[in-house]
């Protein structure tokens, strides 16, 4: 597998939902959970996934694995989700990633939008095997919900998160196939408000969001599919390209 790693999106712009306002008093003042001074107490993100030494994911970001079909994304994916739930971290072959694994009592989410029921197990049986495990990891929580209509394929996101311990929290979040999420993929509306949703889940549980999608159709194209492609590729910290 030949990958090509590209950091230079930056961020679109964050915007409200609701009229953000403050009082006269001081007290109560929403623009304080959004303001950020060069003496801000921010730590520096933890890698979680790096390559030579280069930072690839971080907590509450989002990083896009794409490239044509049989490329060799799912054998990428799977490399970097055996490092996640391995208990031998040095051992795995990650294809020259290091990825820091789940602690103990983490939570890996893994949601497959495109896969048959067997072909799924098949790719978790060679996970598993390669992260050194004789057994299914309790930290891996796969779901197929290959046929769900994309609000649905949504809910079971959610509920599945909804379940994770408190305080050991989520390590990651892997969502194989977002083009099944939505009814179009050149619906600009529907692909931003898909893209909105994937960083609230990875904000709000604090955890890097991997979404495997599939390039524009042409042997020489690296560019994600329609509106959807282009905007995660906008939003994404980074953007992994297999060829």
């Amino acid at each position: 597998v030949a990958a090509t790693y590209r950091q230079d999106r930056l961020p679109a712009p964050v915007t409200a939902s609701q009229p953000i306002t403050s009082d006269d008093s001081g007290e109560g003042d929403d623009l304080s959970r959004y303001l950020i001074t060069s003496e801000s107490d921010i730590p520096r993100p933890v890698p979680v996934v790096s390559i030579g030494g280069a930072t690839i994911s971080t907590a509450g970001n989002i990083t896009t694995i794409g490239g044509q079909a049989k490329s060799g994304k799912t054998a990428l994916f799977s490399a970097w989700l055996a490092g996640a739930v391995t208990t031998t971290p040095g051992a795995v072959d990650t294809l020259g990633a290091t990825v820091v694994p789940a602690a103990p009592g983490q939570t890996v989410l893994h949601i497959d939008t495109e896969q048959s029921r067997y072909d799924h197990k098949r790719t978790l049986m060679t996970i598993v095997q390669r992260a050194g495990l004789t057994s299914h990891p309790s930290c891996l929580k796969s779901y197929n919900v290959r046929g769900l209509d994309p609000e649905d394929q949504r809910k079971v996101v959610e509920q599945a998160l909804g379940t994770v311990d408190l305080i050991a929290g989520v390590h990651s979040i892997w969502i194989d196939g977002p083009g099944d999420m939505v009814s179009d993929v050149n619906d600009a509306e529907e692909s931003s408000a898909l893209i909105r949703w994937m960083e609230s889940m990875a904000v709000t549980y604090n955890c890097p969001l991997f979404a495997i999608l599939h390039h524009n159709a042409g042997q020489e194209s690296e560019k994600g599919r329609g509106h959807l492609g282009s905007g995660l590729e906008r939003k994404s910290e980074s953007v992994v390209s297999v060829v």
